[in-house]
């Protein structure tokens, strides 16, 4: 009999060592098993929404976590904020989908929107001199309505003896053109005469092309002279935006032809 018990209780030892010796060995599985010697391809990866390693539950659009082989929880995804311009009062999970109508609710405002619903704190109350609400634009001693912000440049062009064309910069709308005409030539009469200055101020586009022309001085030798070359600004299609002639008859004084173009970023 004692023979017997001994015999059960080895092969009772080897069942359970050869139990605990089988499981999952692969230890990215969820399932893993640190004991289990023999791999039994019960390993696992996926872990459901309740935290069950190989589990079947899912999740619906309003992030509810449930058994797919039982009954559905209720799911009506909308706007759930009542203050939203498309609140709906029937969703029960916010599908981040809400509208409002934002801007200024002032009603003293330049710029009240009466459509709003939520002030975005963007009222204004003061109109500059450009009609804009809000706006930055100033009026100087002059009456002169201009962008205080604006970057004015200046460009300066001299007698090359060919048609330049220069391309109106980014942000830049309006330019200030100031020509002057080649002096006449000189001889032992005296000096050439000077040519016309002439100034005015333009509308331009950025990326439009302007054609300057800086005119030439008159030669002149000791029997006479001749008249200096006309300074001349145009557009690409040659419509003439300031033209200042040349000079003529001698003078005393001598001033050099060319063209100055200053700009002003005016753009809002």
């Amino acid at each position: 009999m004692l023979r017997f018990l001994s015999l059960m209780a080895l092969c009772l030892l080897a069942a359970v060592t050869l139990h605990a010796q089988s499981g999952c060995t692969i230890e990215s599985a969820c399932n893993f098993d640190p004991a289990a010697i023999e791999n039994d391809g019960s390993c696992l990866w996926t872990i459901d929404c309740n935290g069950t390693c190989g589990g079947t539950f899912v999740t619906d659009d309003c992030e509810n976590c449930f058994d797919p082989n039982g009954a559905a929880p209720d799911c009506f995804p909308g706007c759930t904020d009542p203050e939203a311009d498309n609140y709906d009062e029937t969703a029960n999970y916010n599908d981040g989908s809400c509208t409002f109508d934002l801007g200024c609710i002032d009603d003293t405002a330049c710029n009240y929107d009466p459509v709003a619903t939520i002030d975005d704190g963007t009222c204004a109350y003061v109109i500059d001199c450009d009609g804009v609400c809000g706006g930055i634009f100033i009026e100087d001693a002059c009456g002169n309505c201009y962008d205080p912000n604006a970057q004015n440049d200046e460009l300066t062009f001299s007698y090359t003896g060919s048609i330049e064309n220069w391309t109106v910069p980014s942000g830049v709308t309006l330019v200030t053109i100031e020509a002057r005409g080649a002096q006449g030539g000189n001889s032992s009469y005296g000096t050439g005469g000077l040519g016309a200055l002439i100034q005015g101020t333009v509308s331009v586009t950025p990326g439009e092309q302007l054609k300057v022309l800086v005119g030439e001085q008159g030669y002149g030798d000791s029997d006479g002279a001749g008249g200096g070359g006309g300074s001349f600004i145009t557009r690409s299609d040659d419509t003439p935006l300031v033209i200042a002639g040349g000079g003529g008859e001698p003078v005393v004084t001598m001033k050099p032809s060319l063209v100055t173009i200053r700009m002003e970023n005016t753009q809002k």
